[in-house]
């Protein structure tokens, strides 16, 4: 399959993107149109596997992997919820997500101050650790949430959780922890034998990413979802 990707050879990138399709709008609720979740996150993987050997960044997998191999708790998914997304349409119109604000769902006049402001504070509710659901989940350390709007359009609640989200975040934790165990088999075999179990390391986590480098300011970093 990798030989059959000439585009990578051709183009030779340092990131791309590996979007699903996107959610359909609050008045056309049509899901069958939307990839099954676990079909989605193999495929993803799959190809993420190729562009690691490579060194391309893919940011659909980073946020997920990120929080992973740095063992650091993923509160929200994006700036959106984090408050640190600031987006102005043509009218000078602001607001924390993107989505929102072409919907002019949440937003409001530049004029008004935005640290008082509640249209940038709402957001901030929603993040997995005040949602009773979420703390039982093993996927809770590297969701974040998931994407406000998209949970929007299943529910009609910008501060609930989308069901297809949580079975991609899930699906995804499946196949890191075998994909982090496949790279460091050799020494947890070897551990197992000798006293019966091994802690992996942070070195061993970022083996994951492989010729991949995370850049600030560059392609081969995450934009709005760190």
């Amino acid at each position: 399959m990798e030989s059959k990707l000439v585009y990578l050879d051709k183009f030779n990138p340092q990131s791309i993107g590996l979007n699903p399709l996107k959610y359909p709008s609050p008045k056309d609720f049509n899901f069958n149109l939307l990839i099954n979740p676990k079909r989605y996150v193999k495929e993803v993987y799959r190809l993420f596997k190729i562009a690691r050997k490579r060194g391309i960044f893919i940011e659909q997998i980073n946020r997920k992997l990120l929080p992973f191999t740095k063992q650091e708790f993923k509160f929200y998914e994006c700036g959106a919820c984090g408050g640190k997304n600031i987006n102005i349409d043509a009218n000078g119109n602001i607001g924390p997500c993107k989505s929102y604000l072409v919907m002019k769902k949440l937003y409001q006049k530049s004029s008004v101050a935005i640290r008082s402001s509640m249209v940038f504070k709402k957001l901030s509710e929603r993040s997995p650790i005040f949602n009773n659901n979420c703390l039982s989940c093993p996927g809770i350390g590297i969701c974040g949430g998931g994407c406000s709007y998209e949970a929007f359009v299943e529910t009609g609640n910008i501060l609930e959780f989308s069901e297809r989200s949580c079975k991609v975040t899930k699906s995804f934790l499946e196949l890191m922890f075998l994909d982090l165990f496949v790279l460091n088999r050799k020494i947890i075999n070897k551990n197992l034998s000798k006293i019966g179990y091994y802690l992996i390391k942070r070195k061993e986590r970022e083996k994951m990413y492989g010729k991949i480098k995370i850049l600030p300011k560059t392609l081969k970093y995450s934009v709005g979802h760190k």
